[in-house]
């Protein structure tokens, strides 16, 4: 449970919160696209979210209906497929190599300066150690990868993040 999202009674929003705001910036611009407002709008919504938390999330991006942002400075999410229960820390990236996007299964964590990139499919329960980064390549349910495409390390993982006990 994260403290900044939920008390342990009940859900907490306050647009004070930096991560909080972020999230709902980043709603307000998916929405408007969605309902076919005037693009210019959905960019100017687009560009407040990254001119003031740094974060470029684009409004055509179809993230999951439950995600975290926690201090998404410096965070790119590209057009990945996404599923729900995903943890973004600040500094990551999620993007294409050669025009190929990864698919993203439940319970994803991305510590601080991990990305995903390509045709890499990566299943549940996942967790991305921090300034690890993955390439094309596919990851199975249960597991923490560290490292790089050329020298990771993957341990087993069994319990999902602790961020989503209620």
């Amino acid at each position: 449970m994260n403290k900044y999202y939920n008390n342990g009674v009940s859900v907490n929003f306050s647009h004070t919160n930096g991560d909080q705001y972020a999230v709902w910036l980043y709603y307000l611009s998916r929405e408007m696209f969605i309902n076919k407002l005037p693009k210019a709008w959905c960019e100017k919504v687009y560009l407040l979210n990254k001119a003031l938390h740094g974060c470029d999330i684009f409004y055509e991006v179809m993230l999951p209906s439950v995600f975290v942002l926690v201090h998404p400075l410096g965070t790119v999410l590209g057009r990945a497929k996404y599923d729900d229960y995903l943890i973004v820390y600040q500094k990551c990236s999620i993007g294409s190599n050669h025009n190929i996007y990864p698919k993203l299964g439940q319970y994803l964590t991305l510590r601080p300066g991990a990305g995903i990139y390509g045709d890499s499919t990566v299943e549940n329960n996942v967790s991305v150690a921090a300034e690890s980064y993955i390439i094309d390549k596919d990851i199975q349910t249960n597991k923490c990868y560290i490292g790089t495409p050329n020298a990771f390390v993957l341990k087993p993982q069994a319990e999902v993040n602790k961020i989503w006990r209620i």
